[in-house]
């Protein structure tokens, strides 16, 4: 979650891999739609989710300010029909966590 959410999908690349789940992907910090992976690896997670009809689903808060929307967009246009990210209301997270924003932890 958050911090190690982007590592999933850098995950898919071994093939025992087979259903990614992205939740909160925070990384890189800094940039807002940036993704943690480095262009050739997202063409080559790309393909082979194309090659055997797989999908990644990703989950943020609507209110995290470390995954924001325009990483979620960034995804869906690398990615396409094969990405499935699902935004929860900030009232789904967690309560009484010492975080400011909402969390699932």
């Amino acid at each position: 979650m958050c911090f190690t959410g982007n590592f999933a999908l850098s995950m898919m690349l071994e093939p025992a891999m087979l259903a990614p789940v992205l939740s909160q992907p925070s990384l890189p910090m800094g940039k807002a739609a940036g993704m943690h992976i480095a262009p050739d690896e997202l063409a080559a997670v790309k393909k082979r989710m194309d090659a055997e009809d797989l999908t990644v689903l990703a989950y943020r808060f609507e209110g995290d300010a470390f995954c924001k929307g325009e990483r979620f967009a960034a995804y869906q246009q690398a990615l396409g029909d094969r990405f499935q990210g699902r935004v929860l209301p900030d009232s789904a997270a967690k309560k009484g966590t010492k975080m400011k924003m909402p969390t699932a932890s």
